[in-house]
């Protein structure tokens, strides 16, 4: 017997989307409880401009797929511009950052495997009001097993 999951655009898995830092709106598609860990599937609708700080995940390798709107990704010492239909890989060990780029809306899909404690980092730093202190996120990171490393991309 199949157990379908199915989840309706601009819904949360368990129907309750996060809001990373408070300004980041995160819905997972696919939970690592879904998977027993092998992957994390999950969705960042209406992103405004920016994004996360450099960073690297010991673990886990990262795809990335834009699916509305214009985001510069950087992954080692390469940089690419994503357009609506484009994906990137970013693999384990090799430090990686994105930004969106427009005050326009956007919205980028990400697998993560093998899942890890992607799916608990990202409840972690959900629902504040503000964005977490440096030295603070650094920890955070170290807890699920990713490395901290810089500020985020600039975008005009």
């Amino acid at each position: 017997m199949t157990n379908i999951i199915h989840v309706p655009e601009g819904q949360d898995r368990l129907g309750n989307r996060l809001i990373v830092e408070g300004v980041v709106p995160l819905d997972r598609k696919v939970t690592t409880q879904d998977t027993n860990g092998g992957i994390f599937i999950y969705e960042h609708k209406n992103v405004g401009k920016g994004g996360p700080p450099r960073h690297l995940h010991y673990e886990q390798d990262e795809w990335l797929y834009a699916l509305a709107g214009e985001f510069v990704v950087e992954i080692g010492d390469e940089r690419v511009i994503l357009k609506q239909g484009d994906s990137v890989f970013a693999p384990r060990n090799v430090p990686h950052a994105w930004a969106h780029m427009t005050d326009e809306p956007a919205t980028l899909l990400f697998i993560a495997q093998p899942a890890g404690s992607m799916e608990a980092f990202f409840k972690k730093i959900s629902g504040d009001e503000s964005p977490f202190e440096w030295e603070e996120l650094e920890k955070i990171y170290i807890e699920h097993g990713m490395k901290l490393l810089d500020k985020p991309i600039e975008v005009g």
